[in-house]
């Protein structure tokens, strides 16, 4: 059996914030399951002063199990911020949401792990 885990998270990653570590560190442990074969980090593309990849700012061992992928395109809702930030915020994760909807190879054949209410929420309605 072909076990994948998708892990979703509405932040961007890298961040100086505690929940970017442990996030790569609870993927880093369930690599190591000999009946996971792949790990998927899905994060909306969003502006990082953060250059460095992942797991060199969190000083992990690089796993070829597990895959960081970003979606969507900030720099579109940049217009956007003359509405307020908040708004600009919530349409762009309210697209990159609705773009994981649309992508059957992360819905479809996975184990989605979710820990923000939000997306749990939004996945429920739909």
């Amino acid at each position: 059996m072909n076990n994948q885990i998708s892990y979703i998270i509405p932040s961007r990653l890298p961040t100086e914030k505690a929940y970017g570590f442990q996030i790569l560190k609870t993927c880093s442990t369930l690599s190591h399951k000999k009946n996971i074969n792949n790990i998927n980090v899905i994060y909306p593309k969003r502006e990082n002063f953060i250059k460095e990849n992942a797991f060199e700012y969190y000083d992990l061992k690089l796993n070829n199990k597990i895959k960081l992928l970003e979606f969507g395109n900030y720099d579109i809702f940049e217009r956007f911020k003359l509405f307020g930030e908040k708004f600009s915020f919530k349409l762009h994760i309210f697209s990159f949401l609705i773009k994981i909807f649309l992508n059957k190879n992360i819905l479809f054949n996975n184990i989605i792990f979710l820990k923000n209410f939000n997306i749990i929420f939004f996945f429920i309605l739909l």
